[in-house]
């Protein structure tokens, strides 16, 4: 297959660019659409405070409080110093690579395969819950989507282009660079398409000197973090918080591409089409021989086009390699796999469905099916605009400043994840925390009492779960201290304890 360049006046016609372009717009549409609405989460708040620092510490730091390379965070350290640091601020920088990978997705599969494919993969990719959701995430798995997508359409050229490819292995060495620095299962991307490469050897050994060298590059700038990433990985194997995953996590991530609200029929429909796009082959006419099957399959090797073929190992790597070798590791070290750490393979995941639906030669059939997905995505779509997705660390910090006396004070647990609430929190309350892993009663009396001097009132704000917390409140203070309760979604629980109301009352009650 011919690169984008050269894919004639068809695929660039005017009436692609249109439908291209109302792609785009949707797809943006989608992004934009509510991206302050909902509160700024944990993980968003540690990206803003860990970003704010001077550039020095920002890098410092990330492995730290990330767990991840600074690449993102640099990014984002730039960004909140021109656009501020509100939601829609810090949220737009990711929501501006989810709709660049909208037009990259497309070209990686015009050449692949044609400017319909391209197209059809563009669309899935836009209207993709699972891809708006991190577009709309102070984040960098938006960032390593987009980095993936540049990664493997420089690769396809360094293979099929003779002409510039120097430059384009000097783009697929940056670009990888990046991947490294962006996240760590970036890594996985890099080692897919080098799989792929020795898949093919025979074919492309010619290249083997260039990519020796963009592997040999990428190690080498990478380097400086490679002592930094097996530090992190030694600690994450002594305490993390993820479980360890079973094969029906690998469904639930497929289910996650496909569809926005956990629907087995979308899930269904989209495997199906992914697996027809796997195993779909060119007969005698360029089409599916539907009447004779079986004359197709002997013909495959005489009248299949050459670049067809390689798709499958190539798609097939690039899909499976992002969940496969995180499953593996986890099955005999610590837990690396996470449903939006595979991010970087669900662009391979579209584009088989979108040659799925390609091969069908009738246009009402593959409108049919470009339809039918669409209305498989809806549900998803709704729930996620009209639903809670994110911990609700606003509304906490706003019920709590419009309750709140002069003598109260607030205390939070654990205390590193107070990060969302210290966002959104503007009164005047002292705030006092302990960390997750302290649980020795001496220790959190200490703090305790240090917390309550000269005050009549505390909030406790309860983030993770978890009832040791307000059951230890209790048991000093007395039961009847607990005068006001209220949860908000997902993890943030808030207690109120009136500390004047037993007869040992801290210095201060003046009742």
């Amino acid at each position: 297959m011919p690169p984008i360049g050269n894919m004639g006046s068809r695929a660039m016609s005017h009436r692609v660019i249109l439908i291209l372009a109302s792609i785009i717009l949707i797809g943006s549409f989608l992004r934009i659409y509510h991206l302050g609405t909902e509160s700024i989460w944990f993980d968003e708040a540690a990206s803003i405070y860990g970003s704010k620092e001077n550039l020095v510490l920002v890098v410092q730091s990330s492995g730290r409080l990330h767990n991840q390379p600074p690449l993102y965070f640099v990014l984002l350290h730039f960004w909140m110093r021109l656009f501020g640091t509100s939601e829609i601020a810090v949220r737009s920088l990711s929501a501006i690579f989810g709709i660049i990978s909208i037009f990259v997705i497309y070209q990686v599969g015009c050449q692949l395969f044609n400017w319909r494919v391209g197209l059809i993969s563009s669309f899935l990719s836009a209207i993709s819950c699972y891809h708006i959701y991190y577009s709309q995430e102070a984040r960098a798995y938006s960032l390593l989507q987009l980095l993936t997508l540049l990664s493997f359409s420089f690769f396809i050229k360094v293979l099929r282009t003779d002409s510039r490819r120097a430059l384009y292995f000097a783009l697929l060495l940056l670009t990888n660079v990046c991947l490294a620095y962006t996240h760590p299962h970036g890594l996985f991307v890099i080692i897919s398409q080098n799989v792929y490469f020795l898949l093919l050897w025979n074919r492309y050994k010619r290249l083997g000197f260039w990519f020796l060298g963009v592997l040999l590059g990428t190690v080498a700038f990478f380097s400086p973090w490679i002592p930094i990433l097996f530090e992190r990985a030694s600690r994450i194997a002594q305490n993390f918080w993820l479980p360890e995953p079973s094969l029906k996590d690998i469904f639930y991530t497929i289910r996650d591409y496909a569809s926005g609200n956990n629907s087995s029929i979308a899930f269904l429909m989209f495997s199906i089409l992914c697996l027809v796009g796997l195993i779909a082959m060119r007969g005698f006419n360029g089409e599916w021989n539907r009447q004779n099957l079986l004359q197709s399959i002997k013909g495959l090797n005489r009248n299949s086009s050459l670049e067809f073929v390689e798709e499958t190992p190539l798609l097939a790597v690039w899909f499976s390699f992002p969940m496969i070798i995180p499953f593996i590791v986890s099955q005999f070290s610590a837990p690396i796999y996470f449903p939006r750490y595979t991010i970087s393979a669900s662009p391979a995941f579209y584009l088989l469905v979108a040659r799925g639906i390609s091969v069908f030669n009738r246009r009402r059939a593959v409108f049919f099916l470009i339809i039918l997905v669409s209305l498989l995505s809806l549900p998803g779509l709704r729930y996620y605009y009209s639903h809670y997705t994110k911990d609700q660390w606003r509304e906490t910090a706003s019920f709590i400043e419009h309750n709140s006396r002069a003598k109260d004070v607030i205390f939070t647990w654990p205390d590193n994840w107070s990060l969302a609430f210290n966002y959104y929190y503007k009164g005047n309350l002292e705030i006092f925390g302990i960390d997750k892993d302290v649980h020795d009663n001496k220790k959190i009396a200490a703090v305790l009492d240090k917390a309550i001097i000269g005050k009549e009132r505390l909030w406790l704000v309860l983030s993770g779960g978890g009832t040791f917390y307000p059951r230890f409140l209790k048991d000093r203070f007395g039961s009847r201290s607990v005068v006001g309760e209220k949860k908000f979604f997902r993890i943030v629980e808030v207690y109120l304890f009136d500390l004047c109301l037993e007869p040992q009352q801290p210095a201060g009650c003046q009742k």
